[in-house]
């Protein structure tokens, strides 16, 4: 009696369920789909202007038909279907404090071929673009690129060096004795961790290949000279913000005393410059002791387009007396790449991202002073044209920095008073800066220049 209570039971379950099925499938194919949910990377009003995706979720399974798109400014896009979700991919960065507005042109359909209940259009805003400088001695600050929203990171009279990767600010201290102090900063919760590692560090930078800082570090302890010299040499290492642990980067035939490194931009390539010889070489940050690539000997190395296949150079002259310097570009196989121009004690050179363009320090003639002073010009990279030249008698502009999207660039104006004490062949990578400049943003669409209420140095875009 209870087993046939039980097949009944279970007859009448498989029966609403079936039924279920039948209503659901008849709504389906009945009532037309809508819109469920956007995702936007960031929020509607803050929306991140790198690797920006959207998500649009309808509420039935839709036909993965191709879709056109109208972007409002206009932007490259691709799409992918996956189950009742479209993604919408951004293939470049998008501009900062810009209202964007995605609409969907192609007739969506579910698959039962029942069209969308109305048309789909959103707008987001774009967060705005924001820099983190240094006010010496001792202070770490952020704002917005008006000058405005100005928030301390960090206060020590120790700072040595800052960089930033995601949410954190990394600080690096001057090193004492045995070890050196890394500060991490969570820009979000504003929380601060203090981390004292066993060597003395005097650089570093973020891979985001593998996730962690790479330091210029000497470990002071114990000489780690493989030929047995007794010395204690400079080599790279990985350092875990997570575990705090401290690793080398390279080993047995790969193992260089080196005195500068530069990442590209993915983290995926260190360029490199080994002490002996004054060589730099170039290392797979994921395959660590295979064999690098030998570059040539330069005067120093300034950056990786983000592809992380071009690399700029300073390189001395070799036909000057003066020593002059030039700026060279080069494929990461070592080929050099054509490069249109003549620059004379040209340094610092930058990409401007999206386009042939190159923003640089140039020495001009300054009689009157004592000082090496610089104007900054942009420069085709194809044709040689100078499109802007930035240029005041008697101060000095340096050290361009430019948004990862192109939009924007920040440079350092510095009084021949506020160089005082410098002294002269200032030379990126070793030589002395004023400890105060005024700050200047270059709009790069238009080239309008816009002094910012702030003073400071070393600034970074916060990306």
């Amino acid at each position: 009696m209870e087993d046939k209570r039980f097949v009944k039971l279970i007859i009448g379950v498989i029966l609403s369920l079936l039924g279920l099925i039948a209503v659901f499938s008849f709504i389906a194919a009945n009532i037309p789909p809508h819109m469920h949910k956007i995702v936007v990377n960031g929020s509607l009003q803050e929306a991140e202007v790198s690797n920006q995706s959207l998500q649009i979720s309808f509420t039935q399974p839709m036909k993965p038909d191709p879709i056109e798109l109208s972007v409002t400014p206009n932007v490259a896009y691709t799409t992918l279907w996956q189950n009742n979700t479209l993604f919408i991919h951004f293939s470049d960065p998008l501009l900062y404090g810009t209202e964007y507005r995605v609409a969907i042109i192609s007739q969506l359909e579910n698959i039962y071929g029942k069209k969308l209940d109305k048309e789909i259009s959103l707008n987001f805003t774009t967060k705005q673009a924001k820099i983190i400088f240094q006010q010496y001695p001792d202070k770490i600050l952020s704002s917005n690129v008006s000058g405005e929203d100005i928030k301390i990171l960090y206060e020590s009279h120790e700072i040595a060096d800052f960089i930033k990767f995601g949410n954190t600010v990394a600080v690096l201290k001057f090193p004492k004795g045995e070890s050196t102090e890394i500060i991490l900063i969570d820009t979000e919760s504003g929380e601060t961790e203090s981390h004292s590692i066993g060597y003395a560090v005097y650089a570093m930078q973020y891979s985001q290949a593998v996730r962690k800082l790479m330091l210029l570090a000497q470990d002071i302890r114990e000489p780690n000279d493989p030929i047995g010299t007794g010395a204690h040499l400079r080599q790279l290492y990985f350092y875990d913000t997570e575990t705090h642990a401290v690793e080398p980067f390279a080993s047995g035939e790969t193992l260089f005393e080196v005195d500068n490194f530069l990442l590209s931009q993915n983290g995926r390539i260190v360029l490199y410059r080994d002490i002996s010889d004054s060589i730099y070489y170039l290392s797979d940050v994921l395959k660590p002791n295979e064999k690098p690539v030998l570059i040539g000997n330069y005067i120093a190395a300034n950056e990786f387009d983000q592809s992380g296949k071009t690399m700029l150079f300073t390189k001395e002259d070799d036909q000057s007396p003066l020593g002059y310097l030039s700026i060279e570009m080069y494929s990461v196989g070592g080929q050099k790449k054509s490069l249109s121009g003549q620059w004379i004690h040209a340094i610092e050179p930058v990409f401007i991202p999206g386009t042939d363009a190159i923003v640089y320090s140039e020495k001009y003639n300054a009689p009157l002073s004592l000082l090496d002073l610089f104007r900054v010009k942009i420069i085709n990279s194809e044709t040689g044209e100078v499109v802007f030249d930035l240029f005041e008698e008697g101060y000095s502009y340096e050290t361009p920095r430019v948004s990862r999207n192109g939009q924007f660039a920040i440079v350092e104006k510095f009084s021949e008073s506020q160089l005082a004490g410098t002294g002269s062949e200032r030379i990126v990578g070793y030589r002395q800066k004023g400890t105060s400049a005024e700050l200047y943003m270059i709009r790069l669409d238009n080239n309008e220049v816009v002094r910012l209420p702030v003073n400071g140095i070393n600034v970074i875009f916060e990306e």
